[in-house]
């Protein structure tokens, strides 16, 4: 195979078209910072805008989201946090992200939410396609470097893209490529399910199945797409097509990404190989992460023919570096080619008296050229020895079992060292979670690697609340990471103060950082007790159980209040009592009856005097004008309430 020629970026007209003239945002300062000049490009997410930092005087690019996310306070939220992930993350290869912010939008329109990146001027490795079509190997492997790279440290830092595609590829003027719009596609996401649980998110030509199927992704979903990515470089197309994007997203899920090399013949079975491996249906059948998928790509790149990376054969020429190393899984150093003449490491060189005298260099003179030769020989093995003999590359054995791990690790000459095993997001219980160092990365031969299986994701039982304290049901639910949000409610049972119910309920199985909901109890719902005095016992228990409170029931006599009926209430009547308090109520027993006390015989004064003295009224009937009482009534002995009239009849 020729030379293949180096890897330009596609050339980008300074000018900038008249679309910025209608645009109202061009010519605005947001957050009395960023000068909005011109318009670069418009999307469905958003419309970016080259501006200028007039604080540092800089010139940046605002990505400014669509008015319809910008009103969405669920995505706005999401977005300020995931601009904060994606800020932390410093790569050569990563768009830097300086700044967010949002202010209101003009005449009553959504606010105004932007992001503030790193300006790169060139043009999108989408452009690029365009104006070149497919790629040679060499260069596809060339560009997915720094690709790779770039998302292996932001898998390396617990961020997953979601939404790897030709667009999010930038290719600067100077040959550098970064990778764009981290995390953002996780806040578009979070808006979107929102509104419809149907809405596929990302560029669907690039969806991993479990995105389309479940709306889960993880750092294999960012392999998946990179995978396709590699597939479309190599062939000038995706793997899938169709009317529509369901039908695109239909064949995602249940086809596998062809071999390039039917696409286009030549191709290598390594690069098949890679590619089928990046982009199995199965996740668990993927590379774990980008660093593992780099690792591969290493081992294809030097099999390949062409040009190596990173190197051009022509100076004036924008070419696609090599990544610079990261923090959380650097490519594996290469050692720099030995040249001819260059002077051996220290100690590698032969003893004096293994090399010839002068003498005998002028009697032969062939000894000159051989010695000289010797020397370089020794100096290039001794180079080589010293910055890559002695090394090996780790091989990638993430998600692997600890027997093939173990097998893996011995026929590369190299010893595992296990760690305890730890908690994991995405790799399945009983497999390798942890190694280092990463895949790819040099380790002495003979060397150890530190390993550690993963125990499957963080799950804990939610504890029984019930019943406890707010402070110690908090204290609970923080030592196994979980939110809360506290309501207050109104209850019958629980003491105020005290936990009434959670959701989920207890004993769920929850993941760090799930919300739990709590329902505190403010105590008894207070009711205003209504007035039921003089209403039968029954009608006044049934009226005031509707209300929710409780009845209970005390009989006394009444001279006022028939039997039966209601004399008063115990709280009183237009009160406030706790929802379910209990009601005290007195029921009439009607008049209390006293017997006729006999006054026969009696004088009618003495008779008087002993009836009024019981609490009776008396009445005196003496026809003759004198004598003592023959007669009572009512009759003597007959129970009578007090206050009634007794009469006598005296003679």
């Amino acid at each position: 195979m020729p030379p293949t020629p180096p890897l330009a970026a596609p050339h980008v007209d300074s000018a900038i078209v008249d679309t910025t003239l209608a645009d109202p945002l061009v010519g605005r300062v947001l957050d009395r910072r960023y000068r909005i000049d011109a318009r670069l490009a418009g999307g469905g997410m958003g419309t970016v805008y080259k501006a200028v930092d007039t604080r540092l005087d800089r010139v940046v690019a605002v990505k400014v989201m669509q008015p319809t996310y910008a009103g969405d306070a669920v995505f706005v939220g999401r977005f300020i946090r995931e601009a904060k992930a994606a800020a932390r993350l410093s790569h050569p290869n990563v768009v830097a992200v300086f700044d967010q912010g949002s202010e209101p939008g003009p005449h009553g329109m959504p606010p105004v939410v932007f992001l503030v990146m790193e300006y790169v001027a060139g043009g999108t490795l989408r452009g690029l396609l365009s104006e070149r079509g497919r790629l040679a190997p060499a260069q596809a492997l060339a560009v997915m470097e720094p690709v790779l790279s770039a998302l292996g440290a932001a898998h390396a830092a617990g961020l997953v893209h979601r939404d790897v595609k030709p667009e999010n590829v930038l290719l600067a003027a100077d040959g550098r490529v970064k990778v764009a719009d981290f995390g953002l596609a996780r806040a578009i996401e979070a808006s979107a399910r929102s509104a419809s649980v149907t809405m596929l998110i990302g560029t669907v030509a690039y969806l991993a199945p479990e995105q389309i199927s479940t709306g889960t992704a993880d750092t294999r979903s960012d392999v998946y797409a990179a995978g396709v990515l590699l597939y479309e470089l190599l062939t000038g197309k995706p793997p899938f097509d169709g009317a529509n994007a369901m039908a695109v997203a239909f064949r995602h899920v249940h086809e596998d990404v062809p071999a390039p090399s039917h696409e286009v013949r030549g191709l290598s079975d390594a690069l098949d190989d890679l590619v089928s491996r990046a982009t199995a249906r199965d996740p668990a059948a993927r590379f774990a992460d980008a660093r593992a998928f780099l690792a591969a790509l290493h081992r294809v790149q030097a099999a390949v023919p062409g040009q190596a990376p990173g190197q051009s054969d022509a100076a004036d020429t924008v070419v696609v570096p090599a990544p610079a190393p990261t923090g959380g899984g650097s490519a594996p150093t290469r050692p720099a080619p030995s040249r001819a003449g260059a002077l051996p490491a220290a100690g590698a060189l032969p003893t004096a008296g293994a090399l010839p005298t002068a003498g005998a260099l002028r009697r032969h003179p062939w000894w000159g050229t051989l010695s000289l030769l010797l020397l370089t020989v020794l100096a290039a093995i001794s180079g080589w020895w010293l910055a890559a003999g002695r090394y090996a590359h780790a091989p990638a054995v993430l998600t692997m079992t600890k027997a093939s791990a173990t097998r893996t690790l011995s026929a590369a000459g190299l010893r595992p060292q296990w760690l305890s095993d730890r908690f994991h997001p995405s790799v399945p219980a009983g497999r390798v979670a942890l190694e280092q160092p990463a895949p790819g990365d040099r380790v002495r031969h003979g060397g150890t690697v530190t390993l550690a299986l993963s125990k499957g994701p963080e799950v804990h039982a939610l504890p029984m609340l019930s019943g406890q304290l707010l402070a110690a049901a908090q204290q609970a639910l923080a030592a196994d990471r979980l939110r809360a949000t506290v309501t207050k409610v109104y209850s019958t049972i629980t003491p105020t103060g005290r936990v009434v119910t959670t959701r989920p309920a207890a004993g769920t199985l929850l993941h760090p950082g799930d919300l739990v909901r709590v329902s505190l109890s403010k105590g008894r719902r207070p009711v205003d007790v209504p007035d039921v005095r003089g209403l039968a016992f029954e009608d006044a228990k049934a009226g005031l159980g509707k209300l929710g409170f409780a009845v209970s029931r005390t009989d006394a006599f009444s001279d006022t209040v028939i039997r039966s009926d209601v004399i008063d209430t115990r709280p009183s009547s237009g009160d406030t009592a706790g929802y379910g308090t209990t009601i005290a109520l007195t029921v009439s027993k009607g008049p209390e009856l006293f017997p006729v006390p006999d006054v026969r015989g009696a004088s009618t004064g003495d008779a008087r005097r002993a009836l009024e003295a019981a609490g009776f009224t008396v009445r005196v009937f003496q026809p003759l004008g004198f004598g003592s009482v023959h007669v009572v009534s009512p009759r003597v002995g007959s129970m009578v309430a007090r206050h009634t009239t007794i009469t006598l009849l005296a003679y």
